[in-house]
This record gives C-alpha cells, structure tokens and sequence, in this order.
C-alpha cells in the first residue's frame, strides 16, 4: 500500500516544490487522526508531512502515528523527550521541514483539499509573497460549521506603503489565521518565535512572528475557504484563560505589543509607529512626547521580562515624521 502511494504520487511531482506542513501534536489522538487526514488528501503531491509529538501521556497518539507512517511514505513522526511546550514545538518543525514551503496544522484543525495547491499558486503569481492564506470556515468541538472568518483586508489589493500593510493584518483581528498560512521555508526561519514570555504564556507569540514576517514581504489571504479552525474548550487560548488572571492576561498583550512595536521601529522602511497605536482602534497617539512621557512612568512598573526591549525603544531617536497618522 505505502509503495503504490509513493509511485502514484512520485508520477505527479515533477517540478512541484516540496511543501512540508507541520503538525505539533499533544495528548488529541482522534482530532489528530483527522487532521493527518485532512493532510494527506490534499491534491497537491508534493508534500512532507512532519508530526512532533510533545510527549504525549496517552496510549493513542503513538499508535496513530505508527499507522499513519507505515501507509504513507510522506509522514514522518518526531516525539519530543520532554515536554518543550508549544511554541518551541512549532518551531522545531519549522526547523526540520526540508520544503521549499511550509505551513503548520495545528492538531484539532483541518485543511481543505485544495489548500496547498492555491495558496503555491498564489506564491507563483505574486514572488514578493513570504506568506499566502485564506479564509477560515471556524467549526465547533465535533466538526460542525461555525461560519467563516474572512480576511478581506488582505486580499490582493496594493498598499501604498507597508505600514498599510501590517496594519491591515492587525486589523483582521486577533484571530488572523496568517499564521497557519503558506510561507518561505527561509523566510520564516529568519521570524523566531519569543524565546521568554510573561508567565510563559504562549498566546500572542503568533502577533511577533507576524510582525517579523511582513518586514520581509507581502502578506495575503486569496479568497477561498481553505481551512477549518476549530473552537473548543481545549484550544491554546481557551486553556490560557483558564489558567491566567485578566491582570496576566493584560500584561502579556502589553508585553507583545512592546515587542512589536520594536520590530516596527527597527525595520527598513516607515512602518514604525502607524499601525501599532491603531490595532484595536482604542489608542491614538497625537504627540511623540507623550508616547515618551507615559512609557518613561510605566518602566518603574513593568517586570523586566520586557522592560528591556520598552529602554530599547525609548532610547531609539525618532523622526517626527515617522510617527505621523
């Protein structure tokens, strides 16, 4: 059976570029199942499909990956001595993938099965693309449509700036599904993930990874239905909450916005400061002064997991025309 799907799929490959998706995977044997699944049909051939497992503690999950691994030569199965948490399990994958692409499914997810075929395309049509998605059809804990998350601020249209651009991204919404979008291999190994986080908190580790990514091109969502994302009482988020304060909650966004910001300001042309008082529509900055006013009063305060990189900043000098609304 693995022999006539490797010649079967070896005869349609010519010429495509290898696409590694990468699945982290902990203690979800049955979604898991459905999610390789969901990877396996995609009618794109040329795919690795690389699962770490970060140590799960059920019987299942070893078991389905022997069984995936033994029917298609494209899997290949990683379990992790101890637990390293999620993001550096995502990142392990990003770093093992041997794909020209690579896209990561999150193991109570799906994928269409055309994702891969439209978002290459997309990267064919446009080279200044370091990532393509889509929109999102959003379902419950057991499959059922939620209805679609759309992201038509990032369709094909041009920005005039990049500032735009990233603002654009943050527009969408917390919930912007460009990070399980298709990117440069290289690229987005030249975007880490936060390697400290306020309390180790792993929500909002995707807002800097972004943010690194658009300093380096184009970000865009074609307008196809491409993913499932499910929402359930498991899910990163939901568990953060469970598990952290509203004060630990607020912090950790103040931590990420700061890093940021960072990015913003350190990057080549003027996105700096346009994008980042407007994400949630809630702050406008009319003066640098009293940008600089409130952070100098807030540094006595901050933990130092990132008063650094808010010194880093203050110390940075800024053009008045830079942060210009």
């Amino acid at each position: 059976m693995k022999n006539k799907i490797q010649n079967n799929i070896h005869c349609h490959t010519t010429h495509l570029p290898l696409v590694s998706i990468g699945i982290p995977t902990f203690n979800r044997p049955e979604l898991l199942r459905q999610a390789l699944e969901s990877a396996r049909s995609q009618t794109y051939p040329n795919l690795e499909i690389l699962v770490s497992d970060n140590e799960s503690t059920d019987a299942q999950t070893s078991k389905i990956l022997a069984e995936a691994s033994a029917i298609d030569f494209r899997i290949k199965t990683y379990r992790q001595k101890k637990n390293i948490g999620p993001t550096a399990n995502f990142e392990f994958l990003l770093n093992i993938a041997t794909g020209d692409f690579f896209t990561w499914l999150a193991d109570d997810d799906l994928m269409h099965p055309t994702c891969i075929k439209l978002l290459v395309a997309a990267h064919k049509q446009n080279p200044r693309l370091v990532c393509a998605f889509s929109d999102v059809m959003m379902i419950d804990a057991k499959g059922n449509s939620l209805g679609t998350k759309k992201h038509v601020a990032l369709r094909n249209s041009p920005y005039k700036s990049r500032a735009e651009k990233m603002r654009a991204i943050f527009f969408s919404g917390p919930q912007c599904q460009a990070t399980y979008g298709l990117f440069r291999t290289a690229i987005a190994r030249q975007c880490p993930f936060e390697k400290s986080t306020y309390k180790n908190m792993a929500a909002g580790c995707e807002f800097t990874f972004l943010a690194r990514l658009a300093s380096f091109g184009d970000i865009v969502a074609v307008p196809n239905t491409l993913r499932s994302y499910r929402l359930h009482s498991h899910g990163l988020y939901v568990t953060c909450i469970k598990h952290h304060s509203l004060l630990d909650r607020l912090i950790r966004s103040f931590e990420y916005g700061l890093r940021i910001l960072n990015i913003a300001i350190r990057t080549e042309d003027s996105v700096r400061l346009k994008f980042l008082f407007t994400m949630h529509s809630i702050v406008r900055l009319v003066r640098p002064p009293l940008l600089i006013l409130v952070c100098s009063k807030l540094l006595t305060f901050l933990p130092s997991s990132f008063s650094s990189v808010l010194k880093a900043i203050l110390s940075r000098p800024h053009n008045q025309s830079d942060i210009s609304f």
